[in-house]
């Protein structure tokens, strides 16, 4: 079970070495994305995305933070956030941008799929951290562009736009409908 806390609070870690090994791989191609496409933007981003995982009172509510878990995803997240804007609604289609941006919502769509709480050992994602996260990446982008324009790359496809939001409502509704079976049933 890798736990990586390089910061002593936050456990960037997952529970097997496989999830660590692709998570820390999606992060990776992540944070070379966003310095491919600015590495000023880029710093000012991880850290932020760093700071926010180590002070998750800022950003997630109480009942979010009690099973957000461990993980990179967050982080991840916020910096796959930041590709999209400029992939999807800047036109950037380079390799280091659109990969990271294709996979993080492939990869946040398969979870709303693949999660089972009647596994052994249970099969869960918090899904909540993870449409913030990117959410939280497409408006710094979005806000850094009004400071620091960025030229587009070329014309965005609008169907392209159009997938953050659906993963997005994906992974909400996943998680609403966990919270809601979690939740005691009242008797009448």
């Amino acid at each position: 079970m890798p736990v990586f806390k390089p910061f002593g609070g936050h456990d960037y870690g997952y529970d097997k070495t496989s999830h660590a090994v692709i998570s820390w791989a999606m992060w990776a191609g992540a944070t070379n994305g966003t310095f491919f496409i600015d590495p000023l933007e880029a710093i000012v981003v991880l850290a932020g995305a760093l700071y926010l995982q180590e002070h998750p009172k800022l950003w997630q509510d109480e009942d979010d933070e009690k099973h957000m878990g461990s993980g990179a995803s967050a982080v991840r997240n916020v910096q796959a956030g930041y590709c999209m804007y400029h992939c999807f609604f800047k036109g950037r289609r380079e390799y280091p941008v659109l990969l990271p941006s294709y996979i993080a919502i492939g990869s946040n769509l398969y979870a709303t799929q693949a999660e089972d709480e009647h596994a052994t050992p249970p099969v869960l994602y918090a899904h909540d951290a993870h449409y913030k996260a990117m959410f939280l990446g497409l408006g710094a982008a979005f806000l850094l562009d009004m400071v620091r324009y960025h030229k587009r790359g070329g014309k965005g496809w609008w169907v392209d736009m159009v997938l953050p939001f659906f993963a997005g409502f994906a992974m909400y509704t996943t998680q609403s409908a966990k919270e809601e079976r979690r939740r005691p049933q009242s008797v009448s």
